[in-house]
C-alpha cells in the first residue's frame, strides 16, 4: 500500500488522496489476494537444563503496592520473589 501511495504523490494530488488509496486497496480483492503476508518466525529451541538455576526466567510484578523481581528456575517448582531489601521464598501451584 506504501508503495502504491508514494507512486501516486510522484504523478498526481488531490484533496484525500491517501485516503482514497487506502479505501480503494482495501476493496480490492487481487490486492488481497497477492498481498505479501508477514513472513513467520522459525522456532528457536532450546536446551533442557540439568542443574538448579542453569536457566533462569525473570520478570517484575507489582503485589500489594511493592515491586518485586520474580526469579524461576526450570528445575524448580518454585520461586524468588525479591523486594528490594529482603528475599522471600514462594511456592507455585500448578492449575
Amino acid at each position: 500500500m506504501e508503495k502504491c501511495k508514494a507512486k501516486a504523490r510522484q504523478l498526481v494530488y488531490w484533496p484525500r488522496m491517501t485516503v482514497d488509496i487506502e479505501r480503494t486497496i482495501s476493496a480490492c480483492d487481487t490486492c488481497a489476494k497477492f498481498q505479501r503476508s508477514p513472513q513467520r518466525e522459525p522456532m528457536i529451541p532450546h536446551c533442557i537444563s540439568t542443574n538448579r538455576f542453569e536457566k533462569v526466567a525473570m520478570d517484575i510484578m507489582i503485589w500489594c503496592g511493592q515491586d518485586y523481581l520474580v526469579v524461576k528456575s526450570s528445575q524448580v517448582k518454585s520461586c524468588l520473589r525479591c523486594k528490594y531489601t529482603a528475599i522471600e521464598h514462594i511456592s507455585i501451584n500448578k492449575a
